[in-house]
């Protein structure tokens, strides 16, 4: 029996599958998105309320832009070049309004995360100055990649990331 055939059979278990990979797919999604995976304080993460001239940090669990100090909070990349002595904001990055929902929805459990099948949780980005935020689609993709391949100043070394204490 081919895989096509079992699939016809057995609808049950196949919605049951596929669900299950889903739901697996967003988790990892919020994941990476609230900035796991790193290394660093354990669920922290830095933000901007100035467009990257000061950082702050936070919980990593806060899905930007969200609201400090009375001002809009973006997440923060920031670099060093110099092993740690002058740290700097390589990009920035938040959510829109309907993909912030989305993903406030799914960690909060009010809604199916099955509703979300196809979605990439892909932030926009910009680097600090930039007016314009860039959301990764079709046609923004070098431009995309571009934003957040950063560069030292002085462009005679690759930048390191830094995370939080």
């Amino acid at each position: 029996m081919g895989l096509r055939e079992t699939i016809n059979k057995n609808p049950t278990q196949t919605a049951a599958i596929t669900a299950g990979a889903i739901v697996l797919a967003l988790i990892l999604i919020i994941w990476q998105a609230c900035g796991g995976g790193g290394s660093g304080a354990v669920g922290k993460s830095y933000y901007t309320i100035d467009d990257g001239k000061n950082y702050f940090v936070d919980a990593s669990n806060k899905i930007p832009p969200f609201m400090h100090e009375g001002k809009q909070a973006v997440r923060a990349h920031v670099f060093t070049c110099d092993g740690g002595k002058t740290k700097f904001v390589g990009y920035l990055e938040m959510y829109d309004p309907q993909t912030q929902k989305m993903m406030q929805d799914a960690l909060s459990g009010k809604a199916p995360a099955a509703q979300y099948a196809g979605y990439t949780g892909q932030a926009m980005v910009k680097r600090p100055g930039q007016p314009q935020w860039i959301p990764l689609m079709p046609g923004t993709t070098q431009i995309y990649a571009a934003t957040v391949q950063v560069t030292c100043p002085d462009g005679s070394t690759t930048p390191e990331r830094v995370y939080p204490d």
